[in-house]
């Protein structure tokens, strides 16, 4: 199903089983449910950052969070997902949506935010 094919209702269902699934979550996650085991990587350890470089922190810069992230599988954005929440990693600014992890090399992500 494209984005153009979705209905709100269809968003709401992803919405309910995305929160079923990661009742912890102390940020909300935008990646479609669909590409939630979607492989970002074959290796068995990533590191995952989190820069913090938005408006949001002008007055009171923050230091990138830097995740190392270690699997036996290959690492998904489900496996991050649960890495992140379990270590209680929060979005502390406006933008709270964790809309997936862009691949900055072959071992490192960074999170895509939104708001």
């Amino acid at each position: 199903m494209t984005i153009a094919e979705k209905t709100y209702e269809d968003y709401e269902h992803e919405f309910n089983l995305i929160n079923t699934d990661f009742p912890n979550a102390r940020f909300t996650i935008a990646i479609d449910y669909d590409k939630l085991d979607d492989v970002l990587s074959l290796q068995r350890t990533i590191y995952v950052l989190d820069k913090r470089e938005c408006y949001c922190y002008c007055n009171n810069p923050v230091e990138t969070k830097v995740f190392k992230i270690t699997s036996n599988e290959p690492i998904s954005n489900r496996i991050v997902l649960k890495e992140l929440i379990r270590r209680g990693h929060t979005l502390d600014c406006n933008h709270h949506f964790l809309e997936g992890f862009h691949q900055l090399n072959s071992a490192m992500f960074e999170i895509m935010k939104g708001s």
